[in-house]
């Protein structure tokens, strides 16, 4: 019988292929569902539990809050280049799609992510370009900048 030291360690480690492999899908986005069939082992076995929900939603079902990506959560998968990149563009489609400038909290509860990890997004737009800002503090509001019809 394991000891509660060793089943805690197996639980964590479950939870983290569940992550990397959730990650993983949604890093490529091209991957069809035949390609992601032929894994096998542990991986296959993760695989056939995930739901549709949780590929789209960012959800990792472990109920533990962390690492839920965009659309809501404590946390985005921001660790890679790949992932930041996806970050980025669901906080600048959020506010090229909205009406009216947002406030950090806003776009937190549409895609998800941590504080720290929406403030460098916006600040990564800000470099580049493609969002302003106004006010300070809790104040602070975002909007898109449009494009040229040059794509500048």
């Amino acid at each position: 019988m394991p000891s509660a030291l060793e089943l805690q360690f197996q639980e964590m480690m479950r939870h983290k292929q569940r992550e990397v492999l959730l990650g993983q899908v949604r890093d490529n986005p091209s991957l069809t569902i035949g390609e992601l069939m032929t894994l096998k082992g542990e991986f296959g076995d993760v695989l056939k539990s995930l739901t549709v929900g949780e590929l789209l939603s960012g959800d990792s079902g472990s109920g533990s809050g962390a690492n839920r990506g965009f659309g809501g959560g404590d946390s985005a998968f921001t660790r890679t280049k790949a992932g930041r990149i996806a970050y980025d563009d669901s906080m600048l489609d959020a506010l090229r799609t909205s009406e009216s400038p947002m406030s950090a909290v806003e776009l937190r509860d549409l895609n998800g992510g941590t504080p720290d990890q929406a403030r460098k997004a916006l600040n990564r737009l800000i470099e580049e370009g493609k969002v302003s800002f106004s006010g300070k503090a809790r104040g602070t509001r975002y909007a898109a900048i449009e494009e040229d019809d040059d794509g500048e």
